[in-house]
C-alpha cells in the first residue's frame, strides 16, 4: 500500500501529511539523528505497536518502512521499534554506507 501511495497521483500530498521525524506530530521527540528525511505514522491497538512511512536516502531513493510489534508486551517495545526503523533507514543511506566502508 505504501509503494502504491508513493507512486499515485496524490503522492506528494500524502507524504507531506505524514509526521516529520524530530519535528512534529507523534515523531517530534523521536529519531533526532534522522531528521526530516524520515516521515512516518505511528499506530497502536491492543497488544500492537507500529510505525509505517518513508525514508528518503541520500541518493534520492525512497524506502518504504513498516515495523510492527504484536503481542502482550508490544507497548514496551518503543525503543526497540525505533531502533529497527533507524537501522533500516541508515542501511539504505548512501552516505552512511560509504562512511562504514571506509572504516
Amino acid at each position: 500500500m505504501l509503494l502504491d501511495a508513493a507512486r499515485g497521483p496524490y503522492a506528494g500530498e500524502f507524504i507531506a501529511s505524514l509526521p516529520i521525524a524530530a519535528t512534529d506530530g507523534t515523531l517530534k521527540k523521536r529519531f533526532a539523528e534522522l531528521g526530516p528525511r524520515l516521515r512516518m505514522k505511528t499506530g497502536t491497538l491492543n497488544d500492537v505497536k507500529a510505525l509505517a512511512g518513508y525514508w528518503q536516502a541520500a541518493d534520492g531513493r525512497r524506502l518504504a518502512i513498516v515495523a510492527i510489534v504484536n503481542g502482550p508486551r508490544a507497548m514496551e517495545s518503543g525503543k526497540a521499534l525505533d531502533a529497527v526503523v533507524a537501522d533500516l533507514a541508515l542501511a539504505f543511506n548512501t552516505d552512511a554506507m560509504r562512511s562504514s566502508a571506509k572504516r
